[in-house]
């Protein structure tokens, strides 16, 4: 419902224009050589952290970032990114919860970090 309020009466086109605008004011980004992949995850069922752990070990790399509400496990825990944003959501909400973290990779921290 925040999400949906906050939304609301907003051009999303304007909205990436200005964005870009930002972006491209914020002068020239560093070179970057690799990829980040952020896979989203939940903690809810322990099948869920395993099918986490079992991506980690068979494609993860320094770039991959598992994105849960709460702490995954020993292994993931250098590689979870706890959203202060984020949610644990259905697979039918995953849409919302993905605006999510690209809102929140629009922060200048993440500008030059992947």
């Amino acid at each position: 419902k925040e999400l949906a309020d906050r939304l609301d009466g907003l051009d999303p086109r304007a909205a990436g224009t200005k964005a870009s605008v930002a972006a491209a004011s914020a002068g020239p980004v560093s070179k970057r050589h690799h990829l980040c992949i952020f896979v989203p995850s939940s903690a809810r069922l322990q099948r869920y952290v395993d099918a986490a752990e079992a991506a980690w070990r068979s494609w993860g790399t320094n770039e991959t970032f598992f994105v849960s509400p709460s702490r995954l496990s020993r292994l993931l825990d250098a590689q979870t990114w706890q959203l202060d944003t984020d949610m644990d959501t259905d697979y039918a909400h995953l849409p919302v919860r993905t605006y999510l973290w690209l809102e929140a990779l629009g922060r200048p921290e993440w500008l030059t970090a992947c």
